[in-house]
């Protein structure tokens, strides 16, 4: 019977040497790869590429086809529910007479409905009043002709005004291509001159940026008091004046 004793080292021992040498060894092979990749480059200069920077705008004008009113009927009382049903009966009131003057349901819009309750603050103290119910919808009209007798109108069926009416043009991407035409075509008249008093060739475009937008005119304004309290023999006429779309462009062009 052999009597020869065998020590094993710790299982935790060998493993954590065997992590040690797979870490070490791909530490090295980082390394290593490093060192070939900073190599191949040595002696060498990297490109370097020079550009001009120019900017351009473009402007059209053009002619409003649409106008785009907010009506606005506001309801007060004690009794939400009564209050609810004003509000309802007025608004329904309103949307019937401008259907009646032609304007489609898709050009009629529910852009808001609010129900709230209303209070007083006499001496720092609360007190209720009751509650507001505040409804508005957009509407696009596309017959000028219309628009100072609706505004007319719509305050005797019921609402308390017209907050907001402005002047827009409904197909506006054929302009603003044509805006940005402008643009650029600026924008690469100013390179090409640029290029020759600075002596250098332009290469390519390297980048491109565009912000654009309409302008509209000063938004006209309607208040149910200032239509209630004056007296129009005829409808007030409205003038759509002129719409501006805008392209501002960047260009960013390589040279030589």
């Amino acid at each position: 019977m052999s009597n020869d004793l065998h020590i094993q080292p710790p299982k935790i021992i060998v493993t954590t040497a065997a992590i040690f040498l797979v870490v070490f060894a791909a530490f090295g092979v980082i390394k290593l790869f490093n060192e070939i990749k900073r190599g191949e480059f040595i002696g060498q200069e990297f490109d370097r590429v020079n550009t001009i920077v120019v900017s351009g705008e473009g402007r059209v004008e053009a002619k409003p086809d649409i106008a785009l009113l907010v009506i606005d009927v506001l309801s007060k009382g004690v009794r939400i529910d009564s209050v609810q049903d004003e509000n309802t009966r007025k608004m329904n009131a309103v949307i019937s007479y401008i259907k009646e003057q032609g304007i489609a349901d898709g050009d009629i819009q529910t852009t808001s409905y609010t129900t709230r309750p209303a209070y007083d603050y006499p001496d720092g103290a609360s007190r209720f009043l009751g509650y507001l119910v505040d409804q508005q919808i957009k509407i696009k009209l596309r017959d000028f002709s219309k628009i100072g007798t609706i505004l007319d109108q719509v305050v005797a069926k019921g609402a308390n005004g017209v907050p907001d009416l402005r002047f827009d043009i409904d197909e506006k991407e054929e302009l603003q291509a044509q805006a940005r035409g402008e643009a650029i075509e600026q924008a690469r008249d100013k390179a090409k001159e640029l290029a020759k008093q600075l002596g250098v060739d332009l290469v390519r475009i390297s980048s491109f940026s565009e912000n654009s937008g309409p302008y509209y005119p000063e938004p006209m304004y309607a208040r149910a008091e200032m239509m209630k309290s004056a007296s129009f023999d005829s409808a007030p006429i409205i003038e759509p004046g002129q719409t501006e779309i805008t392209s501002n462009v960047t260009i960013v062009y390589e040279i030589k």
